[in-house]
């Protein structure tokens, strides 16, 4: 049966994408599987000057007994959950549960404003951007409150954008909201464009993003074409038309998020108060 994983390090701020992971969970109407990886590796410990027996004992008796309580937190109410304690590489660990049981889904939640470079046990986010197979919900540690009135996904009219588009529809038809299609414009590069011929240019790039989004598009989305900087029309954008959760397509190379025109995913995932809903598009070879 289909899930949605949540992993977690027994922080309070890993914490905070449980609401959002039971939302996505009820909506869907899918299990939430909560997993939490402990580091069994000895050249870990002995690092830190630590004799690994110890940490490690400790972790295999608090994990399970921790999963088990936080299963009986109030944001998971009404929701089906199982646990599971795995050891050995943070990241890889998850990565691996993400390819078991026909996950949907992984929900984790990222440090602040540094984007990728921290979270939980140091860049485990920024591994799964580039390992994960499945859509991986990013939850920032501080903004809206759980609740999903619209979902927007944003392309860029190549087809590496558009593998957001099916995972977004699904989240957005199984909660009955609206699908939000965002074309953004305007050269955020210098393409040597003359200022007598910015207008021209942005006009028929508009008119061609039009017809492209329509094309795209279903009869109940609702195409929008916005001229502006990428990150900050996409957040605006948003906020302005209570789209609470933002999709977008990542190929997560060489540590950086980007969209096939820049890192536009990484600063959307470094400013948003809200989850970004990233689906990883595999490398071309």
């Amino acid at each position: 049966m289909a899930r949605v994983v949540v992993a977690l390090d027994e922080s309070p701020l890993a914490e905070r994408s449980l609401p959002w992971a039971a939302l996505v969970a009820r909506a869907e109407g899918l299990p939430v599987h909560l997993i939490t990886v402990y580091r069994s590796d000895l050249d870990f410990w002995e690092s830190a000057v630590l004799d690994p027996a110890g940490p490690i004992r400790l972790a295999q008796e608090t994990a399970p007994a921790y999963l088990a309580t936080v299963a009986t937190l109030p944001p998971l109410a009404g929701v089906k959950v199982s646990t599971q304690v795995r050891s050995g590489d943070v990241a890889r660990e998850i990565a691996a549960a993400a390819t078991e049981a026909e996950t949907r889904m992984v929900v984790i939640t990222t440090r602040g404003r540094g984007g990728f470079r921290e979270w939980g046990y140091g860049s485990v986010a920024g591994k799964l951007v580039r390992t994960v197979q499945v859509p991986l919900l990013v939850v920032p540690p501080r903004g809206v409150e759980p609740s999903l009135e619209g979902v927007v996904v944003t392309l860029d009219g190549s087809p590496a954008a558009e593998q957001a588009l099916q995972p977004a529809r699904r989240l957005a038809s199984a909660a009955g909201v609206r699908l939000h299609l965002l074309r953004v414009v305007g050269p955020d590069v210098d393409w040597g464009i003359d200022e007598s011929d910015y207008e021209t240019f942005m006009d028929h790039e508009t008119a061609r993003a039009e017809r492209y989004l329509h094309a795209l598009g279903k009869p109940d989305d609702f195409p929008v074409v916005l001229r502006g900087k990428p990150d900050e029309t996409i957040l605006a954008y948003a906020r302005g038309n209570r789209c609470q959760v933002i999709a977008m397509a990542t190929h997560g190379r060489s540590g950086a998020i980007r969209l096939e025109l820049g890192s536009t995913a990484d600063a959307v995932v470094r400013s948003a108060d809200r989850p970004v809903l990233l689906v990883r598009v595999p490398e071309e070879r």
